[in-house]
């Protein structure tokens, strides 16, 4: 039983020997390449299960191609080409004839390697097959052709332009010198041009693809890649994935592709194109075109004088320094038609957020609630349709809300605020000022600075705030702001209120029953009521001040009055100029001038007042409190009354 046991034992390594030694006999001994020749191709087919180091050569001083495979135990078989010598069991010579156009390797399963040296003088391709393969050009051959196969690749090309193919895997791309195309195919690639201007298709996987030197186009198709563009003027497309790219120096084109994607154009004239989905994209230095596309994205113009196109969506955007174009939204049928044209900025959804930055900016806003900042500089801003909020910051701007209820600060400067329609906040800021309400109810504030602001139609509420204001609640009716009887025929403008605040302050209601009020620290304040039943404010000024308010009456019932006092009735409707009353609530203004007068234009030749101490036109009659009266009143009727005027009395 032993014996039988060990001699068992013995037959059994026997076999595991022999077949040991078989394996290896094939592996090495019977792994035959073949070198054959079509009458135009001079090929190297590598036997499958051969591990190859293939070298082929140009033999210029023998004038013959060199095949060499040092690979383990690897033979080349060349008995079909009659000229062929053979040197070795591995290396086989072929004389260079002008038959031979082409010569190619077809690699196979292994992890091979293969080089070409000096300079073929024919074209030269190279097949890896499947495994891990290293594919070599000479850096001073001519074009080759190197398909990588299956397999983690390391592919290089030579100084002609040459076609390199990653194929599957995960693969490492060369271009060397030349004008390339090279494809990185499936995996997650890294690909570098390098010099000439190549083109490069980095396939699905998350690349990682450059330029190098030269004018290059770089794609990275499917996955999350990232792509520099390198030196010169670069095409840069993500393609689908949340890409990566860097425009580098030159005038580049970035374009993220589907995706969320990030663009940097850094130096030069760049155009970046978001695409779909939320992006980031920052122009860096130069005078960038940008577009952000549909989705919400982040858009910096940086540098220079930048085109920045929101796109749709709701989007945030810096122009930075100098003088920038922005528009933050745009329709998506324009987008798609050319997403870099100017136009086609109609009715398109999102809520944008826009900071011009330093410079002289135009933006416009979108169809939402946007937030448009112009920053320093002299700006432009319209804001279109939706609720939305315009900042002017430094600088002299121009600002218009649009439709839709909007907040409007001009900040600093001397800013001209506009909003046609909508229930609207605007306020001026520091700077003298120049603001226009527009058809529906609005609040005003001019802030420090001599401002100038209308109300337009609506029931309007306007501060003056600091410094020396002219206000009105209406429409203007002369260019050079003189005051001048009311057309009665014009329709009613709004019912005003209108604070004069501290300073020289013009307050003019316009047509409509307005509020006037001149300010309780006011120097000296115009009040002019207009058509309608005004209602005039004046306040208390401190000791050793003049009363210096004057209250203009044109027609209506108007009413003027200190500190809150009480009211006249209304008089009948024929009178002309109805009557102005002024209220004293404490006798401790007894002998105070609380008014400099009661003023009225030149009124028609039937409707003459007079007054029995005499003036002239324009009527200014002071207006003092007493001890026994607290109300003093004018009143004026039309001619073949009893008393033409009664003047100024105590009641």
């Amino acid at each position: 039983m032993a014996r039988r046991s060990n001699g068992t034992d013995r037959r059994a390594k026997s076999r595991t020997l022999q077949l040991a030694s078989f394996d290896l006999e094939r592996r090495f001994c019977l792994a035959t390449s073949i070198l054959s020749f079509d009458g135009a191709n001079l090929d190297y087919q590598a036997a499958v299960g051969d591990m190859n180091f293939l070298t082929v050569t140009n033999d210029t001083v023998n004038t013959r191609f060199v095949f060499e495979d040092t690979g383990p135990g690897v033979s080349i078989d060349a008995s079909s080409i009659p000229s062929a010598i053979v040197l070795a069991p591995n290396k086989v010579a072929v004389p260079i004839t002008a038959d031979i156009q082409r010569i190619r390797a077809f690699l196979d399963d292994m992890n091979d390697s293969a080089l070409t040296t000096n300079t073929l003088g024919v074209p030269a391709s190279i097949s890896g097959g499947s495994g891990n393969d290293f594919l070599s050009a000479d850096p001073n051959g001519t074009s080759v052709t190197i398909d990588g196969g299956l397999g983690d690749d390391s592919i290089v090309g030579g100084a002609g332009a040459d076609l390199l193919m990653g194929g599957d895997g995960n693969d490492t791309v060369l271009g060397g010198e030349g004008d390339d195309s090279i494809y990185g195919g499936d995996g997650a690639d890294d690909i570098a041009g390098e010099g000439g201007a190549d083109v490069i298709y980095g396939g699905f996987g998350n690349d990682t693809i450059q330029g190098g030197e030269g004018s290059d186009l770089l794609n990275g198709e499917g996955g999350d890649d990232a792509i520099d563009g390198g030196a010169l003027h670069d095409t840069l497309n993500g393609g689908d994935g949340n890409d990566l790219l860097f425009g580098r120096e030159g005038a580049d084109l970035l374009i993220g592709g589907f995706g969320q994607d990030t663009l940097f154009g850094e130096a030069g004239d760049d155009v970046l194109y978001g695409n779909e989905d939320t992006d980031t994209l920052d122009g860096g230095d130069g005078n960038d075109q940008i577009s952000g596309g549909a989705g919400d994205d982040f858009i910096s113009g940086g540098k220079g004088a930048d085109l920045i196109l929101g796109g749709s969506g709701a989007n945030s955007i810096d122009g930075g320094d100098d003088s920038d174009l922005i528009f933050a939204a745009r329709d998506a049928a324009s987008e798609n038609a050319n997403p870099m044209a100017v136009g086609g900025f109609g009715v398109v959804p999102g809520s944008n957020t826009v900071n011009g930055g330093a410079g002289n900016d135009s933006i416009q806003g979108g169809s939402l609630g946007d937030l448009l900042g112009g920053g320093t500089g002299d700006d432009s801003i319209f804001a279109l349709d939706g609720p939305d909020t315009l900042l002017g910051g430094d600088g002299a701007d121009y600002l218009n809300g649009g439709n839709g209820a909007d907040l409007v600060w001009g900040e600093e400067g001397n800013d001209t605020i506009e909003d046609p329609e909508g229930v609207n906040t605007l306020a001026g800021g520091l700077g003298d000022d120049t603001i226009t309400g527009g058809v529906d109810s609005d609040l005003i504030f001019g802030g420090f600075g001599d401002d100038s602001l209308l109300g337009g139609f609506g029931d309007d509420m306007i501060y003056g705030g600091y410094g020396n204001d002219m206000m009105y609640g209406g429409t203007l009716e002369t260019a050079n702001h003189i005051h001048l009887p009311r057309d009665p025929s014009l329709p009613l403008d709004g019912d005003d209120t209108m604070l004069g605040g501290y300073g020289l302050d013009w307050v003019d209601g316009g047509n409509g029953d307005n509020l006037l009020d001149g300010g309780d620290e006011g120097l000296q304040d115009t009040l002019l009521g207009g058509l309608g039943a005004d209602w005039y404010y004046t306040h208390t000024y401190k000791a050793g001040r003049l009363a210096t308010d004057i209250a203009a009456v044109d027609g209506g019932y108007n009413k003027a009055f200190k500190n809150g006092g009480l009211v006249e009735p209304p008089l009948p409707a024929p009178e002309f100029s109805k009557t102005v009353v002024v209220s004293v609530p404490l006798s401790a203004y007894t002998g105070q001038a609380f008014m400099k007068g009661i003023v009225r234009p030149t009124p028609p030749a039937n409707q003459l007042p007079s007054h029995k101490g005499g003036f002239t036109p324009p009527f200014t009659q002071p207006v003092t409190a007493t001890s026994t009266g607290r109300k003093v009143m004018a009143r004026s009727r039309t001619i073949g009354a009893s008393s033409l005027v009664n003047s100024l009395r105590k009641r």
